[in-house]
């Protein structure tokens, strides 16, 4: 299970989703932080979407003045030497 899963729930909270695990940890710093959020349907997408694509939403929060989103190392880009095959062992 993950501990940053957000579900979304409509108001008499029936569950619709959940906010995406790379965004999770953006929206509990700022909830923890005493911010307003809402998430506003965007777009529902019926079948043959597959079912974790049917509601395309939109996250609104008042962010703090020092708050810096996807600052952290997880949402750096992965450096190009990383990326280079060639250089791993073969075997």
């Amino acid at each position: 299970m993950d501990s940053n899963a957000i579900r979304l729930e409509i108001a008499d909270h029936v569950p619709v989703g959940y906010l995406p695990r790379y965004l999770a940890s953006e929206a509990i710093s700022l909830f923890n932080s005493n911010r307003e959020l809402r998430v506003l349907v965007e777009r529902v997408n019926p079948p043959p979407a597959p079912t974790q694509q049917w509601l395309l939403c939109r996250l609104k929060a008042c962010w703090p003045s020092n708050f810096q989103p996807f600052a952290s190392d997880t949402y750096q880009p992965i450096p190009a030497e990383a990326t280079n095959l060639r250089q791993w062992p073969q075997g």
